[in-house]
């Protein structure tokens, strides 16, 4: 197992790319940096890191405070480890068929929006609330690799489309709220830089999980009540 892991750790380079900060309102806090051969997620609220690289794109995550780590592929790869109950549920968007809409450019950035492709199946209930009329913004790179896109899509629970998600708006109703505009993943800051790799430990002393539910497992019993009490925040 050490002679594979070796295998899937990316060597030190540094390359162009993208630098991203965003919010989510289901998992928190996320630094993104991501380039045609490489992607790196630190999510604050789990203190994790999940990486992968070219040419195998294996999804390796791990926890320094646990010392802990679990390899994946980004088909399989649903970021469970990032949640500190069962009880939470993310706004799944993944399974609506979309249809692009318009660019837009901003700042050297292009971008495109998506809406999903009829009116009867931009509509779904989660909980108490329904969910309707998404709007689903994502940077537009060629150069970037499809498998950054899956990996990121299963991150928020998005559906995998052409690009990386900057942010996603919704209009949710329900008898306790009303009706209003929610935004469960916005971009608070994004900018071109030089990715480096080869930074991470080389996990030689971190202990292999079996799969994503026991690594989860694992690292949500190191995240303490504070913790838990900033992650759910006020009532």
């Amino acid at each position: 197992m050490a002679l594979a892991l070796v295998s899937l750790l990316p060597a030190q380079a540094a390359e162009s790319g993208w630098c991203l900060v965003q919010k989510s309102t289901s998992i928190g806090d996320q630094k993104i940096w991501i380039s045609p051969s490489y992607l790196r997620i630190e999510s604050k609220n789990s203190r994790t890191v999940t990486f992968a690289a070219a040419p195998e794109w294996k999804v390796i995550t791990y926890s320094k405070v646990r010392k802990i780590y679990y390899i994946t592929t980004p088909a399989n790869f649903t970021a469970r480890f990032a949640f500190v109950s069962g009880t939470f549920n993310r706004t799944n968007l993944g399974a609506l068929q979309y249809i692009k809409g318009e660019i837009i450019h901003d700042k050297g950035n292009t971008s495109r929006s998506y809406r999903p492709a009829a009116t009867r199946e931009n509509t779904y209930r989660q909980n108490d609330e329904r969910v309707w009329n998404p709007k689903i913004e994502e940077l537009e790179d060629s150069n970037l690799s499809k498998q950054s896109m899956i990996i990121l899509a299963h991150l928020y629970n998005l559906p995998v489309l052409d690009g990386v998600p900057l942010s996603v708006n919704v209009t949710v109703e329900s008898n306790s709220v009303g009706r209003k505009l929610r935004a469960i993943l916005e971009t608070t800051a994004i900018s071109k830089c030089k990715v480096e790799t080869g930074k991470d430990p080389s996990l030689k002393d971190f202990k292999l999980c079996q799969d994503e539910q026991a690594f989860s497992n694992a690292n949500n019993d190191s995240i303490d009540l504070k913790d838990f009490t900033d992650y759910i925040g006020p009532k």
